[in-house]
């Protein structure tokens, strides 16, 4: 039986605040201590203060930290910890295949329209010495086919379940009721809040306690991850995915709720501005770019 009050430490990525949210309405009784990786100071002191703290809970909640965050990496907490309980961070592009992330030569993501997102097919554009219309055109089924979009889904399933298998949890039913709601991402790496809330459920299940309020739906948490930039769901993809189409090109939206809808020729334009600012060389280094201009037959 579990003695309340008890603390959790939530250790994780972009999708800790979610994750926080979820736990925090199954269990209103514990005190649930939030720790983002990319908020944590760099610094090895800091390092050091944050692991004590969560070396001081009752359980830690964790994705795989890698091991260049020192005493908050999985292998030493799981060490130092009092109960250390790790969990998959999802991640499925299979909805959103053609965003990549830009690295510049400083190891910086270029910023554009859509923060640190962009489209391999605006790139590949830019490459070619296309405008802003001919390279919108290409976003199109046969382009798709060709850069391997519409195969996407079945290995990112494959990938997804493989993942999950290594945390001793069955992904398979998470799969199938996530895709009876459709696109269940809001981007590659930014999952909707209903699967957090999921994950949030399997993490009580691993500390052995009983949520409070097992009747928590997802309509009744905040879905931090939803203000983010985000690229559409093209019909054709969907379709491979057997989804409805959904979303548009779109910033991320502000604190006072303001956002921009781009058509793909604006976003685009903006984009080519942002690729104008970085060698050609360290574009051409953006992952899948040389072989998607091939496949285009396109010279960079």
């Amino acid at each position: 039986m579990q003695i309340w009050p008890v603390q959790i430490g939530v250790l994780y990525n972009c999708q800790h605040r979610g994750i926080t949210a979820a736990l925090r309405a199954l269990l209103p009784s514990a005190e649930i201590i939030d720790i983002g990786l990319a908020l944590v100071p760099p610094t090895p002191e800091a390092r050091r203060d944050t692991a004590a703290i969560l070396n001081a809970c009752d359980h830690v909640i964790t994705c795989e930290v890698a091991s260049v965050n020192g005493p908050l990496a999985t292998p030493n907490l799981r060490r130092t910890a009092r109960r250390l309980h790790a969990m998959p961070a999802i991640t499925f592009k299979a909805f959103h295949p053609d965003s990549v992330t830009v690295t510049q030569d400083d190891g910086a993501a270029l910023v554009g329209s859509c923060q640190g997102t962009h489209s391999r097919i605006a790139l590949i554009g830019f490459l070619a010495g296309m405008d802003p219309a001919e390279t919108a055109a290409l976003y199109n089924r046969l382009v798709f086919q060709r850069l391997g979009y519409l195969d996407a889904f079945p290995t990112q399933c494959t990938l997804l379940l493989e993942y999950f298998d290594h945390f001793g949890i069955d992904g398979a039913p998470l799969l199938q009721r996530w895709l009876a709601t459709g696109c269940f991402m809001h981007s590659g790496s930014h999952p909707k809040i209903f699967t957090l809330l999921d994950l949030a459920r399997i993490a009580c299940a691993k500390m052995g306690v009983e949520p409070e309020n097992p009747a928590v739906a997802a309509a009744d948490l905040p879905d931090a991850l939803a203000v983010y930039p985000c690229h559409p769901v093209f019909p054709d993809i969907a379709m491979a995915a057997g989804v409805p189409p959904e979303g548009c090109f779109r910033t991320g939206i502000a604190k006072d709720g303001h956002f921009e809808i781009l058509a793909p020729e604006q976003f685009i334009a903006r984009s080519f501005g942002s690729f104008g600012t970085v060698s050609r060389p360290t574009l051409l280094r953006t992952e899948g770019v040389k072989a998607g201009l091939a496949a285009l037959r396109l010279q960079a």
